[in-house]
């Protein structure tokens, strides 16, 4: 027969391993710098958003082929280019060799739009509205 002090310290360690466990899934699921995607004929989705504005994520790695959806979450219009002749600072854009320049044109709340990426490369890309507040993205597209 098991005495309740036995059976109480059995379960604040079972408690104890249960919430380490959560914690340790909610820190391998939230830190994750750089997405990748690796699969040629998928679309990759990015948010846009608020407070502060932003593009979710900022940093991406993908292979030819893949097509990437801008969804604006946001309550603001938001923009998706790299077109210098666009922007304010044409160093918040820049384009891999061969590349042409894309834009989105004004997304309000709740519009989408997407790109295929067929050159590999780096893209960087801005929000006009939110260029001032560097709202920059960064796409690096592999063979």
């Amino acid at each position: 027969m098991r005495s309740v002090k036995t059976e109480v310290t059995r379960f604040a360690r079972f408690r104890l391993f249960f919430g380490l466990t959560l914690i340790a899934i909610f820190i391998l699921t939230s830190t994750q710098p750089v997405f990748k995607a690796y699969a040629g004929d998928r679309t990759i989705v990015i948010t846009m958003t608020d407070k502060p504005p932003t593009y979710v994520p900022e940093k991406l790695r993908i292979k030819v082929g893949t097509t990437v959806l801008w969804k604006n979450t946001a309550k603001t219009l938001h923009d998706v280019t790299t077109d210098p002749s666009e922007v304010q600072n044409s160093g918040d854009v820049a384009l891999p060799p061969g590349a042409k320049p894309f834009d989105s044109g004004f997304m309000p709340p709740g519009a989408s739009w997407s790109y295929k990426f067929t050159v590999p490369g780096r893209y960087v890309y801005a929000c006009i509205p939110h260029e001032k507040d560097h709202m920059v993205g960064q796409i690096t597209v592999t063979r």
